[in-house]
């Protein structure tokens, strides 16, 4: 009579561990590989399209740090979107918190084109920035390494971000990205009071260049929410998923604060305005979506 295998007892031993050691080398140099390419991506095109002053071009005295918190910004998306993209594949969590470490060195490659492209003026700390922007990232990435839907929420507001930006340069505006944000000064909205006196430099022009892309991004924010909580029929998953990308970019801020200056400190406010509001509108947006895939299944 034949004895069933016994799990604990008939262990395959070496075979499995020399697949399981080379399937995470395989995945951490994808990781590493697919990190840089989004790092490296974003500030490419950032700079062809002008969306990023790093090149001096322009006023540095009025811009502030704003150029190099952006850079920051682009390098924290990095680990944490790959990761998320990289567990379709990698199901195990410990398997895929082994491949942020590689995340993080992978971003570290945008630093000679980011000293490439910059300006005199923008030159000093560059490194810093870019090392400070891939452990913010690798941070994030962990949270994603056991939660996914963490990584997609920061990869949706990223790209909300490019494409308001892009739809802005193919109706013939000049948009100037921020970290999170967008401004844009032909859409204006005119708020009677906000640009007077009660407010520092230019800030009530900030944020009424930045009015109609805030509302779009909390928007499409509590829409996330609602869809993720809904697929996944948790309202605290969708609202993280909501919230996390507004969150990462006041971070980049928070960890660049010596550079809180000019256009830089208008921008400082503007995501600490929209993190507030995109914090109760996901809230509720998740809300509704768990709501609603409860009813889903009840319908079944």
């Amino acid at each position: 009579m034949s004895v069933p295998a016994d799990p604990a007892t008939d262990n395959p031993g070496p075979c499995l561990t020399r697949e399981a050691l080379l399937w995470a080398v395989i995945s951490a140099v994808v990781a590493g590989a697919l990190s840089a390419v989004l790092a490296v991506m974003q500030l490419g095109v950032g700079h062809a399209l002008e969306l990023t002053r790093l090149n001096g071009a322009f006023d540095s005295e009025f811009w502030g740090g704003a150029p190099v918190t952006l850079l920051l910004w682009w390098c924290a998306l990095a680990p944490p979107v790959t990761i998320a993209v990289i567990a379709r594949w990698v199901p195990r969590p410990w398997e895929r918190l082994l491949t942020v470490p590689a995340a993080m060195i992978g971003v570290l490659v945008a630093a000679p084109l980011a000293e490439a492209l910059a300006g005199p003026s923008y030159q000093e700390r560059l490194d810093s920035a870019v090392v400070v922007g891939a452990v913010l990232g690798g941070v994030v990435a962990l949270l994603t390494a056991l939660l996914p839907v963490v990584g997609w929420g920061v990869a949706a507001h990223a790209a909300s971000v490019w494409l308001v930006a892009a739809l802005a340069l193919l109706l013939g505006a000049s948009p100037w990205m921020y970290a999170g944000q967008v401004s844009v000064a032909e859409w204006r909205v005119h708020v009677a009071g906000l640009s007077g006196a009660g407010f520092p430099g230019r800030l009530g022009l900030h944020i009424e260049d930045s009015l109609i892309v805030a509302v779009i991004l909390t928007v499409l924010c509590g829409l996330l929410a609602a869809v993720v909580a809904r697929a996944r029929r948790s309202w605290w998953r969708g609202a993280l998923a909501g919230v996390i990308g507004p969150a990462l970019a006041l971070l980049t801020y928070l960890v660049d604060g010596d550079r809180l200056v000019g256009a830089n400190a208008d921008a400082f406010v503007m995501a600490a305005l929209l993190t507030l509001v995109a914090l109760p509108v996901t809230v509720v947006g998740a809300g509704l979506g768990a709501v609603m895939g409860v009813q889903r299944i009840a319908a079944r």
